[in-house]
C-alpha cells in the first residue's frame, strides 16, 4: 500500500486511513492540510508518531515540539495535546492496544 496514494486531504479537518490492526496494535495515517489543527485530545494508550510528509507542531501544556519529515515522537499517555500542520502533512500513529479492546 502506498499511503500517499490512498489518503485524501480534506479542506477542513483530518483524514484518517486505517493501515493495519491486530489484537495488539493499530496503525493509522492522518493527513492534515497546512494550518489545520487536530484539536486538543488525550491518547489513552501508548502511541508512537512518525512524520511521513511535511512538518507539524505538537503542542503539549508546557511545551511545543516541532517535528519534520521522518521525525518520530512518543506521545505521552493521558496528557492533553494538539497537532498543528505547518504545511500539508501526513503522519502515522502506531498504537499499542490493550487486550480485549
Amino acid at each position: 500500500m502506498n499511503i500517499s496514494d490512498r489518503i485524501q486531504f480534506k479542506e477542513k479537518g483530518a483524514s484518517v486511513l486505517k493501515i493495519q490492526q491486530s489484537d495488539r496494535t493499530k496503525i493509522i495515517a492522518i493527513a492534515l492540510k497546512a494550518n489545520e489543527i487536530l484539536k486538543k485530545h488525550k491518547a489513552n494508550i501508548p502511541s508512537f508518531l512518525v512524520v511521513l510528509k511535511g512538518q507539524i507542531q505538537f503542542e503539549l501544556p508546557d511545551s511545543s515540539i516541532h517535528l519534520n519529515e521522518h521525525d518520530t515522537f512518543n506521545i505521552p499517555v493521558s496528557i492533553e495535546h494538539e497537532v498543528i500542520a505547518l504545511e500539508d502533512s501526513i503522519f502515522m500513529l502506531v498504537q499499542e492496544l490493550e487486550l480485549g479492546r
